[in-house]
């Protein structure tokens, strides 16, 4: 009994890794830039844009925000 129960806590947390990792790595194709309310914006990346001096990925309306500010 003990042991299938630790079997299931290590399916359990191997899925949760699983889903972890899926959503870093979706994160890190998805724009970079904060949005008015203080998040991070949702939409995929498709370009680059330097920012402060560092580049990050932004999406196509980001980019044209940007280059607006310059």
């Amino acid at each position: 009994m003990h042991a299938d129960s630790k079997v299931e806590s290590l399916k359990s947390s191997c899925r949760y890794l699983k889903h972890t990792y899926d959503e870093l790595l979706h994160r890190e194709y998805d724009c970079m830039a904060i949005t008015g309310t203080g998040e991070r914006c949702s939409k995929p990346a498709k370009v680059d844009s330097i920012q402060n001096g560092l580049m990050i990925r932004v999406c196509l309306q980001h980019k044209k925000l940007a280059e607006e500010r310059k």
